[in-house]
């Protein structure tokens, strides 16, 4: 009988485990790599997003991933987003990689990964089709030492 009574937690456990696992409510998540880790101020990402939920509230982070070489402690970025029936945001965000003193932030070992909330509680005004297009707005045309660029969407009870 005990080890019928162990079997069946072990079931239950495998369930809830596997239940957390699926419960995790990424709407959307893409990267962008660049070439040889170098981003060109002409080069615009575009991240198309189809929202099927126009009542929930979401969150949206930007991801970077840069090298140690990456020649400034912050990286200003242009984000513009255009929906449904006209809908359209520009943004400008300063996104801080480093310290005053030059300590990145952020975690990784050759690459540093950091995430940036771009938007914390938005709700989208309707369904449908949303393009998200981040340019740096950097004084150099080409910055060096980015290699990726990503944009996350959830639901925002997420944590």
């Amino acid at each position: 009988m005990k080890g019928h009574k162990s079997k069946i937690y072990f079931c239950l456990f495998i369930y809830f485990c596997l239940f957390a696992a699926c419960s995790r409510r990424d709407v959307y998540q893409e990267f962008h790599s660049l070439p040889k880790s170098s981003w060109s101020k002409e080069k615009a990402l575009e991240f198309d997003v189809n929202i099927q939920d126009s009542i929930s509230e979401h969150s949206i982070s930007i991801e970077i991933r840069h090298s140690y070489n990456f020649a400034y402690r912050n990286l200003w970025l242009s984000v513009e987003c255009s929906g449904p029936e006209g809908y359209t945001s520009n943004d400008l965000m300063n996104c801080e990689l480093a310290d005053a003193s030059g300590e990145w932030f952020g975690s990784g070992i050759s690459l540093r990964a950091q995430s940036f909330i771009y938007k914390s509680s938005i709700k989208y005004p309707r369904k449908g089709r949303y393009i998200y297009t981040i340019r740096h707005g950097m004084r150099n045309d080409v910055l060096h030492g980015i290699s990726d660029i990503g944009l996350l969407v959830k639901s925002a009870s997420e944590k």
